[in-house]
Order: structure tokens, then C-alpha cells, then sequence
């Protein structure tokens, strides 16, 4: 075990874990790799049907040193209702939220828990990934570099979104908002949820490396598809959410609108003209007044 010269406050790691029971034993032994020693591991099942629930019984009976809590739903309830049962159970003082399918690198919980053990008014920490295929294990790319790793207050993670990704993310315990989550983002509740810490004061700040490898189909991408994905609307509607409950938040919420209207133009079924003149008319943004000149002097024909 690596030695360490910081305090070793308790971690509490949320695994949420849904029919993946091909991945799910890598991920947890990534888990259990950890060179940091005072972790809990906290696993929500959504109700799996492919036997996951029998390997989380396996694991926790051969990890009895530590506090291995399951939570095994017998009805599916989706994203958010089975995160926010997992945030009913943590003692920790920083707390992490993981996916089945991920896969931590040794020194991930070691490096965010000294960072913030140095920076007490950090209250979100998150790191790059190494987004790979499932098929091919080969690397796709990294998830964050010098044009989305952001820094800041609220207002930050409001205007430039989930720049984030979720499993990256460690988030000190007592800024948690009471209830988690908010139930009425069913599918994509982590961007609120951030937002929800960072109002109650505090950084979100980025430790430039690959601690986490994050799973992706080469061919996944919710913009091809021809109905709406539900995340999309979770997103919009998180704007509306903080646009009624932190007005001072406005102009931020605003531009973020007007962001995901520009990204949803790409989307198929969605009228690209529309959705970039509503846009614009929330928020002017160069990139999406470029794009809609091109289509306009293109004749329809240009499309980025």
C-alpha cells in the first residue's frame, strides 16, 4: 500500500449499476485496486436482470473488511431515483459517483483527496479521462483539453455546462444539496447537481490528468438519432430550473440555453435555421452566427 502524507478522510464511492454484468466486475476491482485505503463502496442496482445483482452479492461476502453496502432494487426506476439512494447511504467526507461500466486508475482517489485536503474552498474536483471503445479497447480520445477544463464558481459550471465528465468527479460531502439530486431530471440530473453545490459556495477546479478510463461504443451518438434523447430535454430543463430558483443566475442560464440550442440544430428532425435564430436571439454567440450565415448564403446547403 502507498504511503501518504495527507490526512485519509473517509470516500464514499456511489457505483450505480444496471444490466452491465460484462463490465461490472472490472469496474469494481478498479475500485478495490485503489492505493487509497479508507474508501466505502456503495452500489445502487436498478432492478438488473443479467445476473449483476448476483456478482454484487459475490463481492461484497469476499470484501467483508470494508464497508461494502448494496441497495438491490427489484423495480426499475431509472437514473436519478437510483443515485439518489445512494446519496441516503454515504458517511464519507468526499463522496464519488461512478458508473458499472468505468474504470478508475490506481492513484485516482489518492490524487483528488490531497487536492482537496489543499484547497479547502474547492468543493467539485474532477480530472481528464481516457475515453475508450468497447469493442476495440482502443483510445477514442480524452475528454477534456485546453478548450473545456474550466475553473470557477457557479457561474462557471452554469455557462460552459458538464464540461465535467461525471465519473471524474469527487464532490466535498458537506455541500451536498438535502435530497440529492433533483427527481424531476429523471436521465441527466449531474450538471444540476453541480450547480446546486456550487450555489452554496465553492470551486469547481481540474487536476490536468488521465485517472479514470471511461467507456464508449465508437458508434454512440444521441445526435444521429431521430427522436429526442431525454437527456437533451434534462438539460434545457435544467436552465429553466435555475433561470425561476437563482435568478441573480440569469444572463449564465441565458447563454447556457443558448448553447444547447445551438448543439441541438445538428440534431436530425430539428429545423437547423430555427433552432440557431432562437439561439441567438437568447444569447448572441459568434460560433452560432457563423453557422447561420453560411446556411443562409449557402442556400440551406452548409450545415456544421
Amino acid at each position: 500500500m502507498k504511503s501518504h502524507n495527507f490526512p485519509l478522510p473517509l470516500v464514499s464511492i456511489l457505483v450505480l449499476s444496471y444490466n452491465r454484468k460484462s463490465w461490472l466486475r472490472e469496474s469494481l476491482d478498479s475500485i478495490l485496486a485503489q492505493d487509497y485505503p479508507n474508501i466505502e463502496i456503495i452500489v445502487c442496482d436498478d432492478a438488473s436482470t443479467d445476473g449483476s445483482q448476483d456478482v454484487l452479492r459475490e463481492y461484497k461476502e469476499k470484501n467483508s473488511d470494508i464497508n461494502f453496502v448494496l441497495s438491490l432494487s427489484s423495480q426499475n426506476e431509472g437514473i436519478t431515483a437510483n443515485l439518489n439512494k445512494g446519496l441516503s447511504f454515504y458517511q464519507g467526507k468526499y463522496v464519488v459517483t461512478f458508473s458499472d461500466d468505468d474504470i478508475m486508475l490506481p492513484e485516482k482517489i489518492t490524487r483528488q483527496v490531497a487536492f482537496m485536503e489543499d484547497n479547502p474552498d474547492c468543493a467539485v474536483c474532477y480530472h481528464n479521462m481516457e475515453v475508450f471503445d468497447e469493442d476495440t479497447n482502443k483510445t477514442l480520445r480524452l475528454f477534456n483539453h485546453k478548450g473545456n477544463s474550466y475553473e470557477g464558481g457557479v457561474e462557471v459550471s452554469l455557462k460552459y455546462g458538464m464540461f465535467s465528465g461525471a465519473p471524474s468527479c469527487m464532490y466535498r460531502a458537506d455541500k451536498i444539496p438535502d435530497g440529492g439530486c433533483n427527481p424531476l431530471l429523471s436521465n441527466t440530473s449531474d450538471w444540476f447537481f453541480i450547480i446546486e453545490i456550487l450555489a452554496g459556495g465553492g470551486t469547481i477546479n481540474y487536476i490536468d490528468e488521465v485517472l479514470l478510463r471511461y467507456r464508449r461504443h465508437a458508434n454512440a451518438d444521441s445526435m444521429k438519432s431521430d427522436r429526442m434523447d431525454p437527456g437533451v430535454l434534462d438539460t434545457l430543463n435544467t436552465c429553466n430550473i435555475v433561470i425561476f430558483k437563482y435568478t441573480h443566475l440569469f444572463n449564465e442560464a441565458m447563454y447556457a440555453y443558448a448553447r444547447r440550442l445551438e448543439k441541438l440544430s445538428r440534431k436530425k428532425g430539428i429545423n437547423y435555421r430555427s433552432a440557431l435564430i432562437s439561439s441567438l436571439r437568447l444569447s448572441f454567440r459568434m460560433s452560432a452566427f457563423l453557422r447561420l450565415l453560411a446556411y443562409i448564403f449557402s442556400f440551406g446547403k452548409l450545415k456544421f
